[in-house]
């Protein structure tokens, strides 16, 4: 992917608040390329461990987490609650979706 896909991907993203999800879809669209939501997943499944982004407040549209059953659901669902969002199962509750 291009440098300006990356850089405005990880611009929106740095601005998705505390308690607020968003999907990968819904990032992409914002960031101006619609239809790329399996590249925002590429990118950030190769972000840095310690990467300072949030990348646990992106979901599936469906807003359920991401790989469910793995280490890194469990950590993405761990890190959603200790910011105050709730989680049927896998599926983030609708009214914390972040909309601009």
């Amino acid at each position: 992917m291009d440098a300006e896909f990356e850089r405005a991907v990880r611009t929106l993203l740095a601005q998705v608040p505390k308690g607020c999800v968003t999907t990968y879809g819904e990032l992409a669209r914002l960031a101006g390329f619609p239809g790329y939501a399996r590249h925002v997943g590429k990118l950030l499944s190769d972000m840095p461990e310690d990467s300072k982004l949030p990348w646990h407040r992106v979901v599936t549209a469906s807003r359920e987490v991401s790989r469910r059953g793995t280490s890194a659901a469990a950590l993405q669902k761990q890190l959603l609650r200790a910011e105050g969002v709730r989680l049927k199962g896998d599926r983030v509750e609708r009214s914390h979706l972040w909309l601009l």
